[in-house]
């Protein structure tokens, strides 16, 4: 009867160790990529969130991306601390015009969720595809070129401006701009969010753009550059409207 007995002990024990070798923890919360903002020629931001879990415990949180699908940490990845609630990441040393695929994650003690997957582009190099190859900072008028000290954008309100000792050019938007091409108008008044205007001032005479033609313009990181070729200009001082060709090619330090 004690062999007996210590048999069925053992069997019991055995039975219990199986029976908690299966079990198995699944963590409750939702991991989500919520927004893909600032999208730029080698940049974007990630924004994330992990909906709250009382039980588990997020010890590490962050994205991994990839030109291909489903990417994983094994791809490339940003950390981004630990716990839950929203989070943003900053990716940089993207591609230009190139499609890329992004999760966000978090790892518990017991398992890592992902989010699901996302989309997003990188923004074109249209300074690349720009018809004409001004010398950078310069601003030309017809034959004559002038070149700036002081290349920046801001300071009369959204306006990129170049500043050199006998001249000055403004190319004004209606909004901090996104690459792209925009089309020019012939006075600040008409400016909408696909439009920017021209206008500059040479010695004491004043010059407007033309309507109608094309700004190519990038921002990337906050580095903004432009390019215009061939576009007429108007003198609107002295007696005669006299008009121009000119081209530039500004960037931002």
């Amino acid at each position: 009867m004690k062999i007996i007995g210590q048999k069925y002990i053992l069997i019991l024990s055995i039975f219990l160790f199986l029976g908690c070798k299966q079990e198995t923890y699944q963590s409750r919360f939702e991991v989500f990529t919520s927004e893909i903002s600032t999208i730029e020629l080698t940049t974007a931001t990630i924004n994330s969130n992990i909906s709250y879990d009382e039980v588990s415990e997020v010890l590490e949180r962050g994205i991994c991306w990839d030109s291909f699908p489903n990417p994983t940490l094994k791809n490339h990845n940003l950390k981004n601390g630990k716990g839950f609630g929203p989070f943003v990441n900053k990716i940089n040393g993207l591609t230009e015009f190139t499609d890329y695929y992004v999760r966000s994650y978090a790892i518990t003690k017991f398992d890592t969720i992902f989010s699901a997957e996302k989309t997003f582009k990188t923004a074109e190099d249209f300074i690349k595809r720009a018809p004409c190859k001004p010398k950078l900072n310069t601003f030309y008028k017809n034959t004559l070129s002038y070149n700036y000290f002081d290349v920046n954008f801001g300071r009369n309100g959204f306006s990129m401006y170049g500043l050199g000792s006998e001249s000055e050019i403004w190319v004004s938007f209606d909004h901090y701009p996104v690459s792209g091409k925009y089309t020019t108008v012939k006075s600040y008044k008409d400016l909408t969010n696909k439009n920017c205007f021209i206008s500059a001032r040479i010695g004491l005479n004043q010059f407007v753009g033309n309507a109608g033609d094309t700004v190519y313009l990038v921002n990337d990181d906050n580095k903004y550059s432009l390019v215009f070729c061939n576009t007429i200009i108007t003198q609107t001082t002295g007696s005669t409207n006299k008009t121009y060709i000119s081209s530039a090619y500004l960037q931002t330090k």
